[in-house]
């Protein structure tokens, strides 16, 4: 595919990842045919598991070639790097390893950022605006858009417009339903945006909610509310659908090091809920007992079978205690896998109907 075929084929997720190791590791397992159908929003940060995330992105793509000629698009987004430079390397090093490579920014970002972002537009990969909740209001949308459209040197069908909602609270999932309906119903241009992605996610932001060395059931918050919004029959245009895996968007949920005693840990996503397998403070008591919860999991009517995902194989090899417990970063791969490949193949039999 040329370049310009590769950034308007459909998409049909668009995840949000953190820039973790175990995000990476389990996008790069991801089986040829899953890992097309998605086109990933990265969000590289040096307060993630590694300090060089110039270093930790290019050498995920590297690990991952598609095929001939060039490959993506993948979406990257500098908003958690201390500098405007290294958003320029990591979209440097991107594009140099072959990838359509399209930038991210906001409304909000300051002059530099957006001039890196408009040089990258400029070049033929037009550029992804993240909207917040707060800037929706269609009193004063269209006038803010255009004016950032003329600065940047865009129009809409250069432009994957990002209706980031970031965390939703299930209770007010009918008021926030509203608004997003309200807000789409007025977008300006709706017809014109080269992609239009509704994100938004349910995921916590600490464990410390669920019990301890128990399975417990959470709501998938963003699938309601996506499902509210495709279910609306007067929509000019239906979002594509986006999440931020099994992660919350707060930087609170990387901070790692010795002053945090996590728990051993898993987040396994289905259609409606979220499986939360919280186990005992890793500090005091190590991860050893943790397999005898996965075995709870495995025996799950949920659990989709070792064959589903890398994730699912290494969830039910521990399970066994094949391999061993795992970590944080091993947990996360797992989660991940599982869930990258649930929600892709959930689009893919939707769009199949």
């Amino acid at each position: 595919m040329t370049i310009d075929e590769l950034i308007k084929k459909p998409w049909s997720y668009v995840p949000i990842l953190k820039g973790k190791t175990g995000e990476y590791e389990a996008f790069k397992s991801l089986d040829p045919a899953t890992r097309e159908r998605i086109v990933p929003l990265v969000v590289p940060s040096t307060t993630s598991d590694d300090s060089q995330p110039v270093r930790a992105l290019a050498a995920t793509l590297r690990a991952m070639p598609l095929g001939w000629g060039r490959q993506g698009p993948i979406i990257l987004d500098g908003e958690q790097l201390p500098s405007v430079s290294q958003f320029g390397d990591c979209l440097a090093a991107a594009s140099q390893l072959g990838w359509v490579t399209i930038p991210s920014t906001r409304l909000t970002d300051t002059n530099d950022y957006h001039e890196v972002v408009r040089a990258g537009a400029l070049d033929g990969a037009g550029l992804t605006l993240r909207l917040r909740r707060h800037e929706l209001d269609p009193t004063d949308l269209q006038g803010q858009l255009s004016e950032f459209m003329d600065v940047m040197g865009v129009d809409p069908t250069t432009v994957d417009l990002v209706i980031d909602l970031r965390d939703v609270d299930f209770m007010k999932l009918g008021a926030t339903s509203v608004a997003v309906l309200t807000a789409l119903r007025a977008l300006p241009w709706a017809d014109a945006w080269r992609h239009l992605v509704l994100a938004a996610t349910g995921a916590p932001a600490s464990m410390k909610e669920f019990g301890t060395n128990e399975i417990s059931e959470m709501p998938r918050n963003e699938a309601i509310l996506f499902e509210a919004i495709a279910s609306a029959g007067d929509l000019r245009r239906r979002p594509t659908y986006s999440d931020y895996v099994i992660a919350h968007p707060d930087p609170v949920e990387d901070q790692s090091g010795p002053a945090i005693n996590m728990t051993a840990s898993l987040r396994y996503s289905t259609e409606d809920t979220v499986l939360i397998v919280k186990g005992v403070r890793v500090r005091e008591n190590g991860s050893a007992l943790f397999p005898d919860l996965l075995r709870q999991l495995v025996a799950r009517p949920e659990f989709a079978g070792q064959a589903f995902s890398r994730g699912d194989g290494w969830i039910e090899a521990a399970a066994k205690r094949d391999v061993g417990p795992g970590n944080a970063q091993k947990w996360r791969e797992a989660g991940t896998s599982h869930h990258l490949t649930m929600i892709t193949r959930l689009f893919a039999t939707a769009a199949a109907l």
